[in-house]
């Protein structure tokens, strides 16, 4: 069959225009996945740190963890039947409404939003990035992606960067509550470029996916794909443990509140940006 984008070399002014287009796209849904979720950690860690001892952080970290495993395994099954573009715009529109349910509780009960906001997080923070990238690669063929996905990975960490810095003039001006309202906005507005993204990527229909192997069967067939989920599970582990001290030293140091949103947003953007 005919491949579904050209390789660049073949492309005319029209279809190089289009994927300029989508590469725009593409970067602002990237920008737009990582700035919710630099800005939801920094909620996160400092509404919850706010309003519930240190000590009950690993109980609701191994809680996250357990509800993290649930949504990379239920987010894999239903992105491959029913396909990232239509999965994201629903995904982000709960996104946005447990946010603004949030920010109403977190001024009655922010014990209970703090909970709530916690496990949020785990289960869609990640879920969504990852399928911000499955769509990504199913707009572009491998040569065109090789071309662009600097550019793409740039929109990502502009977005990491807008975010953290939202999150901390927030913080230091607005608080918590106020910052829940704007990531339930930004989730709305994220649907605007993963719609355009998802118009032009390829929808294959569930019934050419259904042979497609589980993962753990692929993971059975090739033992090198276990020793990488050994070292990931080894790198989590660290992590979690890391993440645990650098809080109950934090919560001694900084005051609960607008300063430690400001804090954690400062830290969650340094290591996006770190990482990139």
């Amino acid at each position: 069959p005919q491949p579904a984008y050209p390789r660049p070399e073949f492309m005319g002014p029209d279809r190089r225009e289009q994927v300029d287009r989508a590469v725009l796209m593409a970067a602002l849904a990237s920008g737009a996945s990582v700035a919710q979720l630099v800005g939801a950690k920094a909620a996160r860690d400092a509404l919850f740190l706010s309003h519930h001892d240190v000590s009950r952080l690993p109980e609701m970290m191994a809680a996250a963890a357990g509800v993290s495993l649930v949504a990379a395994l239920a987010a894999a099954r239903v992105m491959a039947s029913w396909t990232p573009a239509r999965v994201l715009p629903v995904a982000l529109v709960v996104n946005a409404i447990l946010f603004g349910a949030e920010w109403v509780l977190s001024t009655h009960a922010p014990a209970s939003a703090a909970v709530t906001l916690y496990l949020q997080v785990a289960f869609l923070g990640a879920a969504l990035t990852a399928g911000t990238w499955a769509l990504i690669n199913e707009c572009f063929d491998p040569h065109t992606a090789r071309r662009v996905v600097g550019r793409i990975a740039m929109g990502g960490t502009a977005g990491g960067a807008a975010g953290g810095l939202l999150a901390f003039t927030l913080g230091r001006t607005s608080g918590v509550p106020v910052m829940l309202a704007v990531l339930s906005l930004m989730s709305l507005l994220a649907i605007v470029p993963v719609r355009v993204l998802g118009a032009r990527a390829k929808l294959a229909p569930p019934a050419e996916r259904a042979g497609t192997r589980s993962g753990f069967e692929v993971i059975q067939a090739h033992p090198y794909l276990g020793k990488l989920g050994v070292l990931v599970v080894l790198v989590a582990m660290t992590s979690a443990l890391l993440d645990y001290v650098m809080s109950a030293r934090v919560v001694a140091r900084v005051p609960k509140g607008p300063e430690l949103m400001a804090f954690f947003a400062l830290f969650h953007m340094g290591v996006g940006l770190a990482s990139f």
